[in-house]
């Protein structure tokens, strides 16, 4: 089922929960996406933090466990900068509780043998995910700037769903002037080598982590899929930008990687990053390689500058209970950086340079 967004096919999946059970707690990493909590928040459901584990960003299984009563409702496992959550595990333990699993993989997507969006199939089995979330919004591995999906391994959880997502609207026709225009302002001004001008554009809020509960939920519109269909047979040649720029940072970086608590190169397997993270041992160090970073516009990132709990605009909205420290010492020493296709060698070689000088 495609949506307007991730969020919005997250917000589904949760709404279809909903209606098969009257548990209202969700557990989620307590390091992610605030979009997350917003999509929990509208479905009427109370979420419930779990601490991660900073050498892999998945959730820690103690703490998950302790937290995974019979209130619970789901368990929302987080694909962070595609590396995967173990969900096999999780699902193991949390299906003798009778909770539902579902995987969020808005910043992953699954290996490029598909041919068009229908057939980003997804076949369960008794250690899958009850349902698979998707964004193709930007910066994510299959980007159409718009629009998500998702996706049921449980044939009763998929026809509650199908009904649920009949009742929503499909997006208007005049969204595509909308999007037609957003899409000839990216492409001229989110080259890296342009990105000043409208990362100095105040109110477009660039680089904000934002949590809103107003976000549109609506069917993805025939245009959009029809261009999701034809975009999806580049996704082979993004993959292996992707891999292939994955790899040189690897090699130019892992001399550092002392230095690091995560480090990607250390990572046996994940699917196709959407940014390669590195959390530094020292946060000192780590906030003045970012500033020189972003003052050379390589397209460096601090990602989200809180856990969720200490985000403001989720602290004046709902009350969490605050007790996350690895989620808090990832926020001050994650860096991550780009994988898109304009980020060219020399970039990288400049990044390794400043890492040397500061490392």
């Amino acid at each position: 089922m495609t949506t307007s967004s991730g969020t919005s096919a997250l917000y589904l999946g949760l709404k279809t929960l909903k209606r098969l059970s009257n548990k209202k707690k969700v557990i989620l990493p307590a390091y992610s996406c605030p979009q997350i909590i917003a999509a929990v928040c509208k479905a009427g459901l109370e979420p419930i933090l779990c601490d991660v584990e900073p050498r892999t960003l998945g959730m820690i299984r103690e703490d998950l466990n302790d937290k995974a009563t019979s209130e619970v409702l789901a368990v929302i496992g987080v694909d962070l900068y595609g590396i995967p959550e173990n969900m096999s595990n999780i699902k193991a333990h949390m299906k003798e509780k009778g909770i539902f699993v579902i995987e969020d993989s808005a910043q992953a997507f699954p290996s490029p043998s598909q041919s068009s969006l229908a057939d980003v199939r997804y076949q369960g089995h008794d250690t899958s995910p009850d349902m698979i979330v998707y964004s193709f919004s930007r910066g994510k591995p299959f980007g159409l700037l718009y629009g998500g999906a998702i996706l049921f391994s449980d044939e009763n959880v998929f026809l509650a769903g199908k009904e649920i997502y009949s009742n929503i609207k499909e997006e208007d026709h005049a969204y595509f002037i909308v999007y037609f225009i957003r899409t000839m302002i990216y492409s001229i001004f989110f080259n890296p080598y342009l990105y000043w001008i409208p990362e100095n554009i105040p109110w477009l809020k660039l680089g904000e982590t934002l949590y809103r509960t107003d976000f549109k939920s609506k069917k993805m519109p025939k245009w959009a899929f029809h261009l999701g269909n034809e975009m999806i047979h580049f996704f082979e040649e993004i993959a292996m930008i992707r891999r292939k720029l994955e790899a040189i940072y690897t090699t130019h970086l892992a001399r550092f990687k002392e230095e690091f608590i995560l480090f990607p190169g250390n990572i046996e397997e994940h699917h196709i990053l959407s940014r390669y993270p590195i959390i530094f041992k020292n946060k000192e160090v780590r906030n003045r390689i970012l500033d020189v970073l972003k003052h050379a516009g390589l397209g460096a990132t601090g990602s989200y500058p809180a856990p969720l709990d200490e985000l403001e605009e989720i602290k004046q909205s709902i009350f969490l209970m605050r007790n996350h420290p690895n989620a808090k010492m990832i926020s001050e020493r994650i860096l991550t950086l780009p994988l898109h296709e304009k980020v060219r060698t020399k970039d990288i070689c400049n990044i390794e340079k400043i890492f040397e000088k500061y490392l």
